[in-house]
């Protein structure tokens, strides 16, 4: 690593939003960020044990243990105020926290409401300065503020529905789409899901839900297909059209954008597969960690 390199990188993981902390493959922390330090309630964490450190988080420990001494590639947990996403090889194991309230409201809102809040300030801004299209402006208006309240309505439907579980919120959501869809909608769901974080639940329908209203308005596609698949120790979602296709996609944008984002903070990968006239298929998976003995 160059000296610059070896410079700023320690930088970048302080000023990191997420607490971050890397442990040699004895379980001994070898870094911990000032967010680390905060969200842990811990103090001086480098050279302290797993133990030492989340004996107050026990299945997180255990995840730990289990990704450090029998080969687990990560996972992720959730449920109260904090996230913790991990990656393990054979050199140790990179832990990410990430504050669980902050993070899902900033992230919630603005993929719900901000670029039409942009839009309302925008149209607010044009009707100010021209009068003789003031009352176009306005209209116009009135129709973004809808938009904004059927977005916020959108948001509360889909915090409710997964307090019921992902399988049964993604069904439901499929009926509900598949009701004005010009397309046929199926999915399969596991008939028991494995136990997942609430937040983890929410991600993953948040996700299912752009892919398919991507696919409704975009593909032109006949028949659409939603499936959850459940892993040794991972959680796949996939989204599926016989449509129109379109070329690889070099730089994602919009609402792909959020997805890879998404899925990036859930420790997942995004893969997204489409040629003209060959349909599209939207692979995402999460890895988790299982409990032993937890079935599908």
């Amino acid at each position: 690593m160059s000296d610059f390199a070896s410079y700023c990188l320690p930088n970048l993981l302080h000023d990191s939003s997420c607490g971050i902390l890397a442990f040699d493959p004895a379980g001994l922390c070898r870094f911990a960020n000032s967010i680390s330090v905060r969200l842990l309630g811990a103090s001086d964490p480098e050279g302290k044990s797993l133990d030492e450190l989340f004996h107050a988080f026990p299945d997180v420990l255990r995840a730990c243990q289990v990704c450090l001494n029998d080969g687990h590639r990560g996972f992720q947990l959730g449920g109260g105020e904090l996230w913790f996403n991990a990656n393990a090889n054979a050199d140790g194991l990179l832990l990410v926290i990430t504050d669980a309230v902050a993070n899902k409201w900033s992230r919630e809102l603005h993929d719900s409401t901000g670029p039409l809040i942009a839009a309302i300030r925008l149209q607010l801004q044009r009707a100010s300065n021209s009068v003789s299209s003031g009352k176009e402006d306005l209209l116009w208006l009135d129709v973004l503020l809808r938009e904004l309240e059927l977005g916020l309505r959108d948001l509360y439907r889909s915090l409710r529905n997964t307090s019921r579980g992902l399988g049964v919120a993604l069904e439901e959501l499929c009926q509900l789409l598949g009701t004005t869809a010009p397309a046929n909608l199926s999915c399969f769901v596991p008939p028991h899901p494995v136990s997942l974080s609430e937040g983890l639940q929410h991600d993953l329908y948040r996700i299912a839900q752009e892919l398919l209203h991507n696919a409704i308005q975009h593909a032109a596609a006949r028949n659409i297909t939603l499936q959850l698949l459940d892993h040794a120790d991972s959680l796949v979602l996939m989204v599926e059209d016989d449509g129109v296709g379109s070329a690889p996609i070099t730089r994602s944008k919009g609402g792909l954008q959020h997805i890879r984002e998404r899925v990036n903070s859930l420790g997942g990968t995004f893969l997204w597969d489409s040629l003209p006239g060959k349909g599209t298929s939207a692979t995402v998976e999460i890895p988790f960690f299982r409990e032993p003995g937890n079935p599908l």
